[in-house]
């Protein structure tokens, strides 16, 4: 169950105490962060504004919206949008709320980056491959904000670039053939937790990714091809329906033989009969 939480720090905000010369000094980066934070809220709603800083949104979990101009996007989990800076832009979340981390940034480079990250006011929104190191990366980002004070705002400007290079490499890198993920299914994987494992993705990543390749749940999946296996023992006939229960990985040949007669209509010893 989602929280209302909202978890704001702010970078260059507290360094005006410093005065000017220290905004100065961290424009010679090129990009560096004013604000950001993380959300976690069920209820959510910008309508309209215009600032003349760009932000930087990752939904983590939930779905929303995104509007920029006159065009309104969808947003969905593992998704980054951007709202660049001097256009009027609003967004929200869905009934159910969202999990966000955010940023507001400024500096000559930032359009730059973006576009080259792949986002422009005409498509803002894009999933990222591998969006949970990525998000990990924005993480990091809002923890260096939390430390406050001059080394906090550098760090939190160095690990915006870092998010920024790495949302370039990303786009860029050499396209790899799609993994499919229902070949990590065999004999000897059994659990969601191996799957997801094996899988390198996160668990809620790879039951989404799972389902959109195979269009089952990750269970419903591994059940299925363990019957069709248990089926294919049951006819070579060399071992009894105890042993084929126990190198499925079934729990006990009862539970066994009662899933095996919902799939197939007969018990285990009348399909071998």
């Amino acid at each position: 169950m989602k929280s209302d939480r909202a978890d704001m720090v702010t970078g260059p905000s507290v360094l005006r105490a410093y005065g000017c010369a220290r905004e100065a000094s961290l424009e010679l980066l090129g990009a560096w962060c004013v604000m950001g934070g993380y959300w976690q809220v069920t209820s959510h709603a910008l309508r309209h504004r215009v600032i003349d800083e760009s932000v930087l949104i990752a939904c983590v979990d939930g779905a929303g919206w995104l509007r920029v101009g006159d065009k309104t996007f969808d947003v969905k989990a593992g998704d980054f949008f951007y709202c660049p800076a001097s256009i009027g832009h609003g967004y929200g979340c869905e009934a159910g709320g969202w999990t966000i981390y955010w940023t507001h940034c400024r500096g000559r480079q930032v359009g730059e980056l973006m576009k080259a990250a792949g986002f422009t006011a005409a498509s803002p929104v894009r999933p990222v491959a591998g969006s949970p190191k990525v998000q990990d990366a924005f993480a990091v980002l809002v923890q260096g904000l939390a430390e406050g004070g001059p080394d906090g705002a550098w760090t939190a400007a160095r690990n915006l670039h870092n998010l920024l290079h790495v949302l370039v490499w990303l786009r860029h890198r050499p396209v790899m053939p799609p993994r499919r993920l229902a070949g990590l299914v065999g004999d000897g994987c059994h659990s969601l937790d191996q799957l997801v494992a094996a899988s390198g993705y996160s668990r809620f990543h790879f039951c989404r990714l799972f389902k959109e390749e195979t269009g089952q749940t990750p269970w419903q999946y591994v059940l299925e091809r363990r019957l069709e296996r248990a089926r294919e023992l049951l006819l070579g006939g060399q071992l009894s329906v105890k042993e084929i229960s126990a190198r499925l990985g079934f729990s006990h040949p009862d539970y066994f033989a009662r899933l095996f007669k919902r799939s197939s209509g007969v018990t285990p010893r009348q399909y071998r009969g």
